[in-house]
C-alpha cells in the first residue's frame, strides 16, 4: 500500500494528456466477435493491412481519396487430422481446436509467410505480394509446411517473429521459451534449452550497423521463475544474437546460437523500492549514427501499473561486449564469448570459448534506463509502443505512440526537457485493449488493432489542434506547425515554406513567436442567456480544450471561482459558497502566458416560472429537481 501511494505520488502533470480528442472511425474492420483478430502486419509504403483471426486472413485495403476501405478475406481452414487429434484430448477446450493465426511476415518483395496454430499442430502458408490466394501446388491444394518455432501452438501465446534479408527469426514460449533462425537460406539455430527459463516474448528489433557482421537481434521477454523472498519472481529482460551466427562445431553448439547473451532490464524507482519487472512491449527507434538509437519499453508492477523506461542502445551493446558473465570466474578470452563476427571466424572457436557461451550466457550487472528511472509514472495501463523520429522545422524529435488497455492512443513528445503527452487519442466504440500498433512513416498513418476492430489514423492531424497560431504551436507537435504563407497549422512535411515561415516552439509551451501572443484570446460571440428560475439548480459548463490550463469562472462584479475539471467540462454549480445570481459569467482558461475565453453567460434570474421560450432560445434541458444544465 505505501509503494502504491508512493506511485501515485510521484505521478506529475506531465502524465496527463494535455489535449483530448474522439475520433470518428471511419476506416474500420469491425468484427461482432470478441478475442477475433489475433495479429497485424502492414508492408510499409503500401495502404494494406493484413490481419489474422480463426481460419483466416483479412486484407484490408485502404482507399486515400474515397476514406474507404475494401475488405478481403481468405479462408485457412485448420487440418482435419490436427483436429480431430485435438477434439480426442479430453483436457483441451474446443476453442483451441480452431487454426488461429499468429504470424503473418514478409519475407522479401515477392511473398509473405502466414502461420497459425492448426489445433495445437502449427503449419505455415504462403502468399504472394499483391495476390488474394494462397499458394497452391498442381493439385490446387494450399501449400503448407510445418516450421519448428513460429508459431505458438496456443493461440493465447504470442509469437514473436523478425523477416531479416530473407529469414525468419522467430521466438516462442514453447519448452520454457525459444529464439530461433526458423526459416530463409541460412541455417537454422536456436537458444540451448537451459538458457531461458519460462519466457514470455513480446517483441524483437534488428540493431543495423555500417559493417553487417555487426548487425545484432534484440528479443525483449519477461521470465518466470521460482524465486527466494528477497528476489523478484518476474524479470524483464533483453536477449541478443548476431544476424551472422551460424552455430557452433560439431560438438559444441552446432545447432545453437555461438552469440546468444542476456541481460536485465531495470525500470523503476530504486530509492522508493518501486520496481516494474515485467515488459510488456518494447520497441527501438535508430538516430542518424548507425547503432546509435533508444529502446523504449512498457514496464509493469505487480498491481499492473505501468511506466515507460528509456535505455540507450550504445549501453546495450556495451554491456554485452564488455561486462561480465554470471557465474563466470576464469580468464576471459583475447576472443571475448559472444562477439559478433563472420561465420569464417565463429566457425573454428576453440571449444573453451564456445563452451563459456554455453554455461554463461548471462551478464552479471543488469542494464539501467536512461536517467536510471521511468519517463514517468501515471495512472494509464499501456499495453503496445510504437515509436519514430520526427524532422521538425530546427530539430529531430522522437514521437511514442502508447496503446492503452482502454482502446486509446497517446502521442507523447520525448524530448532533452522530458516526455509531454501532446494527446489522447479516442478511435474506438469499445475500452478493448489495443494489441497491434504499426508505424508507417511513408505514407503518415498509424495502424491500430483491439481484438475486434482494425483502423488506421494520419501522424500529422495538424487542423485538430485550432485555427490560430498560438493553438497550433501550443500543441507542441513536431508533425505541425503555423504556417504564415497560408495562416493555418499544417504538417510541416507538406508545407513548402522556409522554417522562418513555419513557427513551432516543440521544448517547451512558448507561444511568444505567434503576432498578438500577449492578448487573451476573446470568444467571437455574444453571451449565450440564460433565463432561470431562482430556485433551480443550474449548472454552467465549460468545455475543456488544454488539460494542462487552469479553468476559472469570473462574474461581472469582479469576482471570480475556481472550478475543478470533471470529465470533458469544468462546470460552475451554483452552491452556498456560490450563490447565483444575474450577470455575465465567463469561463477562462489559463495556460502559463496563454489565455483563452471559453465560454460566456448571460444569466437572468426569473423570480416566476420559466419562460418557454427562453429556455428554447439557451437550449437548457430540464432535469429533475428542477435541475438545469446548459449544453
Amino acid at each position: 500500500l505505501l509503494a502504491f501511494l508512493s506511485l501515485l505520488i510521484l505521478a506529475s502533470a506531465n502524465s496527463i494528456p494535455r489535449l483530448k480528442f474522439n475520433l470518428k472511425v471511419r476506416d474500420a474492420l469491425v468484427s461482432e466477435k470478441v478475442d477475433n483478430y489475433s495479429v497485424l502486419f502492414h508492408d510499409e509504403g503500401s495502404n494494406v493491412v493484413y490481419v489474422g483471426g480463426p481460419g483466416t486472413l483479412h486484407i484490408l485495403t485502404f482507399n486515400e481519396s474515397l476514406q474507404t476501405a475494401t475488405h478481403i478475406q481468405i479462408p485457412i481452414a485448420v487440418g482435419e487430422k490436427a483436429k480431430k487429434t485435438c477434439q480426442a484430448k479430453a483436457t483441451m477446450n474446443q476453442d483451441m481446436c480452431e487454426n488461429v493465426i499468429t504470424v503473418i511476415q514478409k519475407m522479401n518483395e515477392s511473398f509473405i509467410i502466414i502461420c497459425g496454430s492448426n489445433a495445437g499442430a502449427p503449419r505455415c502458408w504462403f502468399l504472394k505480394m499483391n495476390e488474394t490466394q494462397l499458394e497452391r501446388n498442381p493439385a490446387g491444394q494450399a501449400i503448407s509446411v510445418e516450421v519448428q518455432g513460429i508459431s505458438s501452438v496456443l493461440p493465447s501465446q504470442r509469437s514473436i517473429t523478425l523477416a531479416v534479408d530473407g529469414n525468419l527469426y522467430s521466438a516462442s514460449n514453447k519448452d520454457g521459451g525459444s529464439i530461433r533462425r526458423s526459416y530463409g537460406q541460412k541455417k537454422q539455430v536456436k537458444t540451448e534449452g537451459n538458457w531461458l527459463h519460462n519466457a514470455e516474448f513480446v517483441s524483437s528489433a534488428l540493431i543495423p550497423r555500417k559493417n553487417k557482421t555487426q548487425q545484432e537481434i534484440y528479443f525483449f521477454f519477461s521470465e518466470k521463475k521460482m524465486a527466494k523472498l528477497d528476489e523478484d519472481p518476474v524479470r524483464a529482460w533483453i536477449g541478443r544474437v548476431c544476424e551472422v551466427d551460424e552455430g557452433g562445431q560439431r560438438a559444441i553448439l552446432q545447432e545453437s546460437w555461438t552469440t546468444f547473451l542476456k541481460a536485465r532490464l531495470l525500470c523503476g524507482y530504486p530509492s522508493e523500492f518501486l520496481n516494474f519487472n515485467q515488459i510488456q512491449d518494447a520497441a527501438v527507434v535508430m538516430g542518424e549514427e548507425a547503432g546509435n538509437g533508444i529502446v523504449f519499453g512498457i514496464f509493469a508492477s505487480a498491481w499492473n501499473s505501468t511506466v515507460v523506461c528509456a535505455y540507450s542502445t550504445r549501453d546495450i551493446s556495451r554491456a554485452f561486449s564488455s561486462s561480465k558473465l554470471k557465474g563466470f570466474t576464469g580468464s576471459m578470452p583475447s576472443f571475448r564469448p559472444g562477439t559478433c563476427a563472420s561465420p569464417s571466424v565463429t566457425s573454428s572457436l576453440h571449444k573453451n570459448i564456445l563452451n563459456i557461451i554455453k554455461d554463461n550466457p548471462e551478464l552479471e550487472e543488469p542494464i539501467q534506463p536512461l536517467g536510471h528511472q521511468p519517463l514517468y509514472t501515471g495512472k494509464h495501463e499501456y499495453t503496445k509502443v510504437a515509436v519514430t523520429r520526427v524532422q521538425a522545422a530546427n530539430n529531430s524529435y522522437n514521437i511514442l505512440f502508447l496503446g492503452t488497455a482502454k482502446g486509446k492512443i497517446h502521442k507523447v513528445l520525448h524530448s532533452n526537457e522530458g516526455s509531454f503527452i501532446i494527446s489522447e487519442l479516442s478511435l474506438f466504440g469499445s475500452e478493448e485493449p489495443i494489441f497491434a500498433l504499426s508505424l508507417d512513416t511513408i505514407t503518415g498513418h498509424l495502424y491500430v488493432g483491439t481484438a475486434s476492430e482494425i483502423t488506421r489514423l494520419p501522424l500529422a492531424d495538424c487542423e485538430r489542434y485550432g485555427e490560430t497560431c498560438r493553438k497550433c504551436v501550443a500543441a507542441r507537435d513536431p508533425y505541425c506547425g503555423w504556417n504564415r504563407a497560408s495562416q493555418k497549422c499544417s504538417s510541416i512535411q507538406e508545407s513548402s515554406s522556409s522554417s522562418s515561415e513555419f513557427l513551432q516552439n516543440i521544448e517547451r509551451l512558448d507561444v511568444s513567436i505567434c503576432e498578438d501572443a500577449g492578448e487573451p484570446d476573446v470568444l467571437q460571440e455574444d453571451p449565450k442567456e440564460v433565463v432561470v428560475d431562482s430556485t433551480s439548480f443550474v449548472y454552467l459548463p465549460c468545455p475543456v480544450r488544454s488539460y494542462h490550463a487552469i479553468y476559472t469562472w469570473y462574474l461581472n462584479d469582479g469576482s471570480h471561482y475556481p472550478c475543478t475539471i470533471n470529465g470533458d467540462s469544468c462546470t460552475l454549480q451554483f452552491s452556498q459558497d456560490i450563490p447565483m445570481t444575474s450577470g455575465i459569467f465567463k469561463c477562462t482558461a489559463t495556460e502559463q502566458d496563454m489565455k483563452e475565453e471559453i465560454a460566456v453567460y448571460k444569466l437572468v434570474l426569473n423570480n416566476g416560472r420559466v419562460w418557454r421560450a427562453s429556455l428554447a432560445q439557451t437550449m437548457a434541458i430540464c432535469l429533475p429537481v428542477s435541475t438545469f444544465f446548459l449544453l
